[in-house]
């Protein structure tokens, strides 16, 4: 991500592991939406998006593999949607 795209409007807010959730990799803080309006912004919609994508997708070592983890991910997810 370029510096300063987004400002300080993205924090990592780091895992702490747990006996329930040691596999979940650093997540994104989601800014306090007061509004529906910035609820459904893009830095607010992203950030949860990000969250709840799988750790394979997340912990990709590199851009093409999260590339291609992720691509696959939306494919299944696209059919999903299609059957329901």
């Amino acid at each position: 991500m370029r510096p300063g795209l987004f400002g300080n409007k993205l924090e990592l807010k780091t895992n702490i592991a747990t006996r329930r959730d040691s596999s979940k990799t650093d997540t994104l803080k989601v800014p306090f939406a007061k509004t529906t309006t910035y609820q459904r912004s893009f830095i607010v919609t992203g950030c949860n998006f990000w969250n709840s994508l799988p750790i394979e997708i997340t912990s990709a070592a590199t851009l093409e593999e999260f590339r291609n983890v992720c691509f696959r991910f939306l494919q299944r997810l696209e059919q999903v949607n299609e059957h329901e």
